[in-house]
């Protein structure tokens, strides 16, 4: 770093009069860090062929594949996925892509987390 000690400093350079703000401005500025960016939650939920549209049908647990390779950081990577219900806690699964047995009607979330530990969301019911 130039003008580390007083032999490497141009005969112009002067000792700056608030050494502490300038190295602070330094430090805020171009040394600064990015602001991390939310990463987008998007996925694809694919049933298995469909029954009749009544009551009794929408009572059955269907099976849906899910896949959030939609889900993506525009400044680094998302690290981890969780897939929620309404009404519940814990995550159904914590993978990328799962296999998942819902009933029609029922809510899914997608919660994706990226590197920098920024959160999003994507919401969408079971047909």
């Amino acid at each position: 770093m130039i003008g580390w000690e007083p032999g490497q400093r141009p005969w112009y350079w002067q000792e700056p009069a608030d050494a502490a703000q300038r190295w602070s401005n330094l430090v805020k500025g171009a040394f600064a860090p990015l602001p991390n960016k939310a990463p987008v939650a998007r996925f694809t939920a694919r049933t298995r062929r469909a029954g009749p549209n009544s009551r009794a049908a929408r009572s059955v647990p269907v099976r849906v594949a899910v896949d959030a390779k939609g889900s993506y950081d525009p400044d680094g990577r998302v690290v981890r996925y969780r897939w929620h219900t309404a009404g519940r806690r814990a995550p159904l699964c914590s993978r990328r892509r799962c296999a998942l047995k819902l009933r029609r009607g029922q809510v899914l979330k997608l919660v994706v987390t990226d590197s920098g530990g920024a959160r999003a969301s994507s919401v969408r019911k079971v047909r």
